[in-house]
Formats: C-alpha cells, structure tokens, sequence
C-alpha cells in the first residue's frame, strides 16, 4: 500500500476524529498510536458534505520498540522498566501500554495477550 495523504490525528475526549479536506472517494485506512499495531480499515467510502460513520480503530498495545511487531525486544523494555512509576529513573514510557504512569502487571498482561501478534503494513 502507498500512502496517498498521511496525518497525524488527535482523538477527542469521546474518541472521535476529523479528517478535514478529504476528499469525497474510497479509501482505506490505517492508525497506529504509540506503542500499538497498526489497523487497517478499508474501502470506507468518504461523500462530500456527510459523515462518515463505523470507521473505527481497535488498537492492540504491547509494541514498546514502535516495529509494528511485539517480540521480545517489547518484552526486554518493559522488563527493564518493571516496577518503575513517572518520574523515577527506570521510568520507560514505551512500556507503559495502559496510560497509568507505572509499570506493572497490568502492562505485563497486555504485552502477554498481544506477543507474537504484528500489526497490518
């Protein structure tokens, strides 16, 4: 896939999005956030003047190193950040999957559900 528009979003409280000055045509889409996979939605049909509802991103976390693959290399940074909360010298926040500002079990557990898992390219 080539990309033909790249942008850089940022969600709403509610989770919504706004592509502005896209034009009206089929597409498929993709998002990627810090420490996730990629997903990819395609064929949404965008139609000038209207929303275009349904597109929606299941973001899966655990990818500490941003490869787009988790592996490893995600287990050592959160294994070397374990225990660590903002602020202290082990704080890593690439393994800090859930946005709690420590590193724990509950960012073990996400890493642990999604290894081995890639994103989409």
């Amino acid at each position: 896939t080539i990309p033909i528009k790249i942008f850089q979003m940022v969600t709403g409280s509610d989770g919504e999005y706004v592509f502005p000055f896209l034009e009206p045509g089929t597409y498929d889409l993709t998002a990627k956030a810090a420490n996730s996979l990629r997903q990819k939605v395609t064929d949404v049909v965008v139609t000038a003047g209207q929303e275009t509802a349904g597109v929606n991103f299941d973001l899966l976390f655990g990818d500490a190193d941003n490869d787009n693959y988790i592996d490893y290399k995600d287990r050592n940074i959160l294994k070397e950040s374990y225990g660590a909360a903002l602020g202290s010298p082990e704080w890593d926040a690439r393994a800090d999957f859930d946005k709690d500002n420590i590193i724990d079990y509950k960012d073990r557990n996400i890493l642990k559900n999604n290894y081995g898992l890639s994103g989409q390219p």
